[in-house]
């Protein structure tokens, strides 16, 4: 928690980056009647005044939650972007007021907080080190927060040989476009000023620089070569607003029609026997199907499968159906089925299996 006492008003409230899915904490101490706690982002301002006799905490994440109006869910990531800022990562304005009790400004702290759509578990660290996978020859992108100023890099075989400067503090989607016959990647964030640099890759990918600063590997992205319509590709943002993808194989689907019908009464002006009505009695019918795909990961370690339990409690679960005419990837909105997923303490590897709702289909309606 950060702090700072004005005119005896002590205010704290969270380090950045926080997560509108955790508890968002204000906490006031001092003498005073009311805090009013004032939350923007753009053109958008949500303001709400709690009664604090004497001090206290307040919890503010579902107005923060409220401020992420431009949320397109996949309707933000641009596969030709190689560094594009996520909507999944805003900066918050806040402004603290104590009042006293005839509502007469005693202190007021303006501030900012980057606020990311996620959160995070107890004990957990954001941003670490963690290990993806890229099918390659389907649209992949990778999740990384970098503080402003910074430099993302992209590596081959553990050699960067390409960098973008990070203008704004964010969470960005960083574009893996060419492996360049290269065995794995890595993103690497570099802070500090990047004076000189060099990147090779004529004969074995050369790095050369001079930092001032620090150079740290934050994601490495195994390679794994398939060809396109081998399986179901899907894509979901998970807790730490982050988008992961992963190819699952396609098992023997299921489809459900569920049936609804219920009688009422005719106008007996218009009754007519071709139809074989009862005399006052007819029936309106409608259909919908439903279609299931079982999908396997088979034989994941244990880092992948806790990454894959992320997709079936994600709000936003998209199916890769392929390119469009312009070669822009299509994708449809898809949920996963609830049910257990169990995981093995004591197995190396095992299976991930889920199933796979599809859209609804509309049929006929008689």
């Amino acid at each position: 928690m950060q702090s700072t006492t004005i005119n005896s008003i002590k205010f704290s409230w969270p380090d950045a980056p926080c997560f509108v899915f955790n508890v968002l904490p204000i906490k006031v101490e001092g003498t005073l009647a009311q805090l009013t706690v004032a939350l923007s982002h753009g053109l958008v301002t949500k303001t709400v005044t709690y009664d604090t006799p004497n001090g206290g905490i307040v919890d503010v994440r579902e107005y923060a939650q409220s401020l992420f109006t431009d949320m397109k869910m996949g309707g933000d990531i641009d596969y030709t972007d190689p560094v594009k800022i996520s909507e999944a990562g805003i900066t918050i304005g806040v402004t603290l007021t104590a009042l006293d009790g005839d509502g007469v400004t005693i202190a007021t702290h303006t501030f900012t907080l980057f606020a990311i759509w996620g959160a995070l578990k107890a004990g957990e660290r954001y941003n670490q080190h963690r290990t993806v996978t890229w099918f390659e020859n389907y649209p992949f992108t990778v999740g990384h927060y970098a503080p402003a100023g910074s430099h993302v890099a992209v590596g081959i075989n553990g050699a960067p040989y390409t960098f973008e400067t990070v203008v704004n503090e964010g969470v960005y989607n960083v574009l893996i476009d060419d492996a360049h016959g290269g065995r794995y990647m890595t993103i690497y964030e570099m802070i500090g000023t990047l004076a000189q640099s060099t990147f090779d890759l004529t004969f074995d990918l050369t790095f050369s620089y001079e930092l001032d600063g620090t150079q740290t590997e934050t994601v490495r992205i195994r390679l794994v070569n398939r060809d396109i319509n081998e399986g179901i590709y899907l894509r979901w943002i998970d807790r730490h607003g982050f988008w992961n993808y992963y190819l699952f194989k396609e098992g023997s689907g299921t489809r459900s029609v569920a049936s609804e019908g219920n009688w009422y009464r005719n106008d007996l002006n218009q009754w007519e026997e071709i139809y074989h009505w009862q005399q006052s009695a007819g029936r309106r019918q409608s259909l919908t199907r439903n279609d299931i795909i079982p999908v396997c990961a088979p034989l994941v370690d244990s880092d992948t499968f806790d990454m894959l339990q992320d997709v079936t409690t994600s709000p936003c679960v998209d199916m890769y159906l392929g390119l469009d005419e312009n070669d822009v990837p299509k994708w449809t909105a898809v949920t996963i089925e609830a049910g257990q997923y169990t995981k093995e303490a004591r197995r190396p590897e095992q299976d991930f299996i889920m199933n796979v709702v599809l859209p609804e289909i509309p049929v006929q309606s008689l």
